[in-house]
C-alpha cells in the first residue's frame, strides 16, 4: 500500500529525499548569496525552479546509475567516472576561460555547463532583458529544457526495462 506504484513517484521520492538532505546548506548559501548580491523576487523563484530542475536531472541520473548497477555491475565504475568528469567540467566553481582552448571546446559540449551557466547568468544579469539576450543563448535554454524533460523519461524507461528483464520483485 505504501510502495510507489509508478516509477515517476519513485523518482520524485528520490528527488525529495536528496533535496531535504541538502536543504540546510542550500538555504544558507542562497541567503549569503542574496545578501551579497540581491536580485529581483521573480528571479529568486526562477532560480529555485532551476535548482529543483537540477535536482530532478541528478536524481534521474542516480536512477539510471542504479538501473545500470543492477544489470551490469562490473561496469558501474566507468559510468560513475563519466558522471564525475561531466560534473567536474561543468564549470560550477571556475570559469570556462581558465581552460586551454582544446578543453574549452569539450566543456562547450558538456550539457551541465549550459545549465550552471544559465543559473549564473540569470543571477548576475537580473531582469535586464537587453543584456540577458546577449549572453543567454537558445543553447542554454534548449539544453536545460531537454535535460529536464528527457533525462527522467529515459531513466525511468531504462529502469523499467531492467526491472522487467531481471524479474525483480518489490518496488
Amino acid at each position: 500500500m505504501v510502495a510507489p506504484t509508478n516509477r515517476f513517484i519513485l523518482l520524485f521520492g528520490i528527488l525529495i529525499a536528496e533535496f531535504l538532505m541538502d536543504c540546510v546548506p542550500l538555504i544558507i548559501l542562497f541567503c549569503i548569496a542574496f545578501i551579497l548580491y540581491p536580485i529581483h523576487i521573480f528571479l529568486i523563484f526562477l532560480i529555485l525552479l532551476i535548482y529543483f530542475s537540477i535536482y530532478l536531472i541528478l536524481a534521474s541520473i542516480g536512477l539510471l546509475i542504479s538501473a545500470f548497477s543492477l544489470s551490469h555491475e562490473e561496469y558501474i565504475h566507468y559510468l560513475l567516472i563519466t558522471v564525475k568528469i561531466l560534473l567536474l567540467f561543468s564549470c560550477t566553481h571556475y570559469p570556462k576561460e581558465i581552460f586551454p582552448k582544446l578543453i574549452q571546446f569539450f566543456v562547450s559540449l558538456n550539457p551541465f555547463y549550459y545549465i550552471f551557466d544559465l543559473l549564473r547568468l540569470i543571477w548576475y544579469l537580473g531582469i535586464d532583458y537587453g543584456t540577458a539576450i546577449e549572453f543567454i543563448s537558445i543553447i542554454h535554454i534548449a539544453t536545460f529544457l531537454s535535460l529536464v524533460i528527457i533525462t527522467p523519461i529515459i531513466s525511468i524507461i531504462i529502469f523499467n526495462w531492467v526491472y522487467k528483464k531481471f524479474g525483480i520483485t518489490g518496488y
